[in-house]
């Protein structure tokens, strides 16, 4: 659900002005959900360590 993920930060003015591209915060918080959705899916995925 992208945007679960970003409206807030793009409805807050926080992202881009364009309205098109993300912020930092935003892009991490849809890393975040593919993450959860594909660990819940069974699909292995190593920490980026960063």
């Amino acid at each position: 659900d992208l945007k679960a993920a970003v409206g807030e930060e793009v409805m807050s003015g926080r992202g881009n002005p364009d309205g098109i591209h993300w912020n930092f915060e935003a892009h991490q918080a849809v890393a975040e959900l593919m993450i959860k959705g594909l660990a819940e899916a069974g699909v292995h995925v190593p920490a980026s360590g960063g």
